[in-house]
């Protein structure tokens, strides 16, 4: 997918949304939204792994520093 030009900016209209969520620090939001985004929007299976990976993605997405 990298390697395909058409999936270049797959992912460019989800971070407005993750981004409003880290400025308030609300990590229950964020967290709902990437699962959802993962499970609804992809397809992707609703599993233990992918709620701990979620989880993984938060915790380090909470702790910058934005403005």
């Amino acid at each position: 997918i990298s390697d395909d030009p058409k999936c270049k900016d797959e992912y460019v209209s989800y971070i407005p949304q993750v981004y409003k969520f880290i400025i308030k620090k609300d990590s229950e939001a964020l967290f709902q939204y990437l699962f959802n985004v993962e499970t609804k929007n992809m397809g992707l299976d609703e599993n233990e792994k992918t709620r701990e990976r979620i989880n993984r993605v938060v915790k380090a997405l909470m702790v910058l520093e934005v403005e």
